[in-house]
């Protein structure tokens, strides 16, 4: 051992020498005396420490690992530790073999047992192949063709050869740590560990539920093949192991996560947020949402048959989802129709603590539909009558003719040419094909309709010159020229365009804001009204008439919590309610269950106490415009932080309003996940059961909670996934790269 040693610094003073003799830079390194005694440096501490004289000190630190290391026996102690730094490894990863230093290479024979290699030949090996070309390409010649003389006759060449040659710099590299792994070199690289492999496959598995791509892509083998290039010894779960194990193990280690959530004092109260949905296939889906304070996060969903869809199979349906939550849920926002009305009751006879109520924005959607679509029946404080020519009706056909006259333009490309560039050099909106699903739309349709209405009459008029027409096209061209001479024609888009404009403006309070729940009693009883009685465009009877069509909304969305919440509002106290429905709001408010060891008519006394104290105080600081109300109107401070703060002073009414100021004004949450639901129960999942389906939704919707710092506990999962007896696909092998 001690021969090969010598040998090899041997070898490397001479390449430090040859080095210096080319290139001035290069010099061997020298002792800090000026008698140069002893043999010179070894090049190997240079690949360790950037100390100009490290031979002479005790111990040294590695650069790559920062490990210090005790110089005894010198270079044996330096050479054995950078053998097993993988710092240093993943340094000189992306050299060539050839450029590697030769005791990082190990040599195998063909039984697989290491063998000694010729130190000096490996290097002049690496030089050669550097530095040939053409010209200067070796020919060993031998007159003997035994194999072992040709091999004698190599070696003396390349001796011959590296005796006139200079060591380049290219030789000792400088570390790049930004360029690549060389997939041909596993022995520079650590194995995965079978942990890892799972976290690989997780991982992967996640991205595919997320994003919402095939299963069948992760098969793919190019896939497989980029992963090999960083390491040659990964593999890539199959479509078995997504929609299985995988899939349960993501599935259950979200879930603990989500019960981690729950448990935060700030998330004790959630809403439900009940959602309709029809699938691909036309079935009908209930979709279970809860909302907190710190975020909406999804529960389940629930394929339901068409002929068992009733108030009293939603009652028991909701019941079993607030059973499920360990007693948290303070209410639930379902959508608006008789169906979920009816089983309102029924769930407040089963849980008289619990509100009930609709979604707001919803009901503003209704409400386009009421003034732009034909109704069967006007519903109107519980009585059904046959429908009447109401003032407003003239906006359903006037929707249809708009239609006509979007899609007349459109269907003709020799017009429709003209009719672009005319509105480009006006700069007029284009057209917009109306649709009742967006207020938004209907908005931008009716002001293009306007914007354009002299280029359309300019077209129009001149169209028999364009284009020749058939008489089909001709008839339809006499009906869009009617339609756009007609007096009430621009009067209608631009009362529709008010109409719409103030419940776009609504809608988007409550979906853009944290809205409290008592500014809905505030906006369709009083703000809407008086929206209504400002709009000039509007005739008396047609303001009346609106009127009533909101009323008629706001009372089929309306629960008890919005007029509770209206009166324990210490912006509003109650102003301008009814005589009659705020008696009845305060009976609902002293017979609330709030407390279990009172008798009932002892709670009564003690919630009405609580009520009156605080009627009086917020009507003072009301009256007296205090910096604490001040704050409220101002919105930075919440109703919902009042009562947790300044509700201390009465315990009792506390809990009733804190439980009814945690209820959302929308199903927002559920909306904006409807996105999700589609790129769900899509094409690429037709082949997935539903069960899993709800999982991969399940872990989509939560997912976003956390995000990239979701973290759980392998201690929680009972279901180990394991991919040590998995191998590489068979047609792909482990030593291959795609290139």
């Amino acid at each position: 051992m001690d021969d090969l040693t010598t040998t090899y610094e041997d070898q490397e003073i001479q390449i430090s020498n040859r080095n210096a003799a080319f290139n001035p830079a290069v010099l061997p390194l020298k002792s800090k005396s000026t008698r140069m005694r002893g043999r010179p440096i070894s090049q190997l501490w240079s690949y360790i420490t950037d100390d100009p004289d490290p031979a002479s000190k005790s111990s040294c630190t590695c650069k790559h690992c920062q490990l210090v290391i005790n110089h005894y026996r010198k270079t044996d102690t330096i050479r054995a530790h950078l053998s097993k730094c993988d710092a240093f490894k993943r340094s000189i990863s992306h050299l060539e073999k050839k450029d590697r230093p030769i005791w990082t290479l190990n040599k195998t024979d063909d039984k697989g047992k290491k063998t000694q290699q010729d130190p000096l030949l490996d290097r002049t090996e690496s030089i050669s192949s550097i530095l040939s070309d053409s010209s200067r390409s070796l020919e060993v010649k031998s007159q003997d063709n035994s194999p072992k003389q040709a091999e004698m006759n190599r070696k003396r060449k390349t001796r011959d050869q590296y005796s006139q040659e200079v060591i380049p710099m290219a030789v000792y590299p400088l570390v790049n740590y930004n360029k690549a792994f060389d997939a041909d070199s596993p022995d520079t690289l650590p194995s995965l560990t079978n942990s890892e492999l799972c976290r690989i496959h997780e991982l992967i598995a996640m991205h595919c539920y997320i994003t919402g791509i095939s299963f069948a892509t992760i098969e793919e083998c190019h896939l497989l093949k980029a992963f090999k290039i960083c390491r040659p010894d990964a593999t890539l779960p199959d479509t078995d192991s997504l929609t299985g194990i995988l899939l349960e193990n993501c599935y259950k280690k979200l879930k603990q996560a989500i019960i981690k959530f729950r448990k935060k004092k700030c998330n004790r109260y959630i809403c439900l947020v009940v959602d309709t949905w029809s699938t691909m296939t036309n079935e009908k889906m209930i979709n279970y949402m809860a909302v907190t304070s710190s975020g909406p996060y999804f529960l389940e969903s629930v394929i339901v048959d068409e002929y068992v869809f009733d108030a009293e199979w939603i009652a028991s349906d909701i019941s079993r989802v607030i059973r499920n939550n360990d007693g948290t849920v303070v209410g639930a926002i379902t959508d608006n129709n008789s169906i979920f009305a009816s089983a309102w009751k029924v769930l407040k006879e089963i849980f008289p603590n619990y509100f009930f109520q609709g979604c707001c924005c919803q009901a503003l959607n209704l409400l386009i539909l009421d003034l732009f679509t034909e109704r069967k029946f006007d519903q109107a404080d519980g009585n059904v009558e046959q429908v009447k020519p109401y003032p407003l009706d003239d906006l359903i056909p006037f929707l249809e003719n708009c239609k006509t006259v979007v899609n007349f333009f459109d269907s003709h490309s020799s017009i429709k040419v003209k009719l672009t560039i005319y509105q480009r050099d006006h700069q007029c909106r284009s057209l917009v094909y109306p649709s009742l699903a967006n207020s938004t739309n209907l908005i931008e349709c009716f002001s293009a309709l306007i914007d354009s209405q002299s280029i359309l009459l300019k077209l129009i008029d001149e169209m028999d010159t364009l284009v020749e027409l058939s008489t089909a096209e001709k008839d339809e061209q006499a009906n869009v020229k009617r339609i756009l001479y007609e007096p009430q024609y621009i009067e209608l888009l631009a009362k529709s365009i008010d109409i719409l404009t103030m419940i776009a403006e609504l809608k988007s309070y409550f979906q853009t804001h944290n809205v409290p729940i008592s500014d809905v009693y505030y906006a369709f009883k009083f703000l809407f009204r008086q929206a209504i009685q400002s709009t000039v465009s509007l005739t008396e009877k047609e303001r009346d008439r609106l009127c009533r069509l909101v009323e008629l909304r706001f009372q089929l969305l309306k629960g008890d919590a919005h007029l509770i919440s209206y009166l324990l509002d210490p912006r509003f106290i109650g102003d301008g309610m009814p005589l009659t429905e705020r008696r009845k709001t305060e009976e609902l408010i002293c017979s609330f269950p709030c407390v279990k060891h009172l008798t009932e008519s002892e709670r009564k006394e003690k919630l009405f106490e609580e009520y009156t104290a605080y009627i009086v105080a917020a009507t003072q600081e009301q009256a007296a415009n205090t910096f604490q109300y001040q704050m409220l109107m101002k919105q930075r401070k919440t109703v919902l932080q009042y009562w947790m703060i300044d509700g201390r002073r009465w315990p009792l009414l506390q809990q009733l309003a804190i439980a009814v100021f945690c209820l959302p004004a929308t199903n927002k949450a559920a909306e904006d996940n409807l996105s999700n639901f589609v790129h769900i129960y899509s094409k690429y999942r037709n082949a997935v059961c539903p069960d899993s389906l709800q999982k991969i939704m399940y872990i989509k919707i939560n997912n976003k909670l956390f995000g990239e710092d979701f973290t759980y506990n392998e201690a929680d999962i009972d279901n180990k996934y394991s991919v040590a007896d998995l191998s590489a696909d068979p047609t792909i092998p482990a030593d291959t790269i795609y290139s």
